[in-house]
């Protein structure tokens, strides 16, 4: 039986993925003969003859970069959403006193494994994203993406349907949730970042109050993540020892001034967000 969390563990024997590469080419093949296979090609996120070079994108106005991608807009235009709301960044300190007030509930939008290995005491999982599997592919774009990345060692993900649900019932009738993930991301511009630095907790925000789930008051970031709690010396139930920081394109120097260490250093990808 399958582990929908543990995709990385899977063992594809032959006969799978040779019906989920024939799906993906007859249905590609049948798409290739005719001038009307742009659509269905485009759809598939494989027409990329069609995209715009990324110097002429840097070129193109603001508002015609920010294209919807799936659940979510580019990033240029979903963090100056962030902003343009005041959405906070609270470090560590002030969030675990927004919990002990009573008013606020730590939200970790990781994967379920994740928070079962470790986790801030006291804080709700309701994941952003769920592995892509043998048992959710949904038409040839999802077979092709699970083929590609599997290939390359990467664990595809999807939107999680039961992500806003989960959002609605975590934060019941007045609660403010802070939401965070393994190192945060930032919304800080800088030199190198101007658009901040993505990561799954922000575009998690974005989502929350782009679908009006709730109002932007009413939703928070953690600065620096778990990897930067777990730096300001608090607790963590189970455990933790930053590895996963490293692995994430997230772990980047914050106001709070947690994880500094990882900002400039490349790190490896292992898990697609989309």
């Amino acid at each position: 039986r399958y582990d929908s969390y543990n995709v990385q563990h899977y063992i594809l024997d032959d006969t799978a993925i040779l019906v989920a590469m024939s799906l993906a080419m007859t249905n590609v093949g049948r798409a290739m003969p005719g001038p009307s296979t742009t659509p269905r090609l485009r759809h598939a996120g494989l027409n990329v003859a069609s995209r715009p070079h990324p110097a002429f994108r840097r070129s193109m106005p603001a508002r015609s970069r920010h294209v919807v991608r799936g659940m979510f807009i580019q990033w240029e235009g979903l963090i100056q959403s962030l902003r343009d709301q005041g959405i906070d960044s609270l470090p560590p300190r002030e969030a675990e006193q927004a919990v002990k007030s009573g008013k606020a509930v730590l939200v970790d939008v990781r994967p379920a494994k994740f928070h079962e290995q470790a986790h801030i005491p006291g804080s709700k999982n309701v994941p952003l994203f769920e592995y892509l599997t043998l048992s959710n592919l949904n038409g040839v774009g999802s077979v092709l993406k699970f083929i590609a990345m599997k290939a390359n060692g990467v664990q595809p993900t999807v939107f999680n349907p039961e992500f806003l649900q989960g959002i609605k019932a975590a934060a019941g009738e007045d609660t403010t949730l802070i939401l965070y993930c393994e190192a945060g991301g930032t919304m800080e511009a800088s030199t190198s970042f101007p658009y901040g630095k993505d990561s799954r907790s922000l575009k998690a925000i974005w989502k929350v109050t782009n679908d009006s789930v709730l109002p932007s008051q009413r939703v928070q970031h953690l600065a620096g993540g778990l990897y930067g709690w777990w730096r300001d010396g608090r607790d963590v139930e189970g455990e933790y020892t930053g590895a996963e920081a490293g692995r994430t394109p997230n772990a980047v120097a914050s106001s709070a001034g947690v994880g500094a260490a990882d900002s400039e250093k490349p790190l490896d990808t292992r898990e697609a967000d989309e």
